[in-house]
């Protein structure tokens, strides 16, 4: 491998890790701030949808950070019992 082929790679690669940590950080933003604002069903939807994004830029969140943030968007109707 000559320097020329090495370093193009290499910026790419750093480049796409920074795109996907700014990817991370909107999607978990944005699960974070979720909200039911109507049914559970509708609310559950939402946030399996945000989840399923997180998932796609990093594997390594652990199913409770999720479940955590489903219980903490519940209504307080709701949330209060689980």
């Amino acid at each position: 491998m000559n320097m020329v082929d090495f370093y193009p790679r290499r910026w790419m690669e750093q480049s796409q890790r920074a795109h996907n940590k700014q990817q991370l950080s909107l999607f978990l933003g944005v699960l974070e701030q979720l909200k039911q604002k109507s049914n559970v069903k509708s609310y559950r939807r939402k946030s399996e949808s945000a989840r399923q994004l997180i998932i796609s830029v990093c594997k390594e969140i652990p199913e409770e950070y999720f479940i955590s943030c489903f219980i903490n968007g519940l209504e307080d109707e709701i949330g209060s019992f689980v």
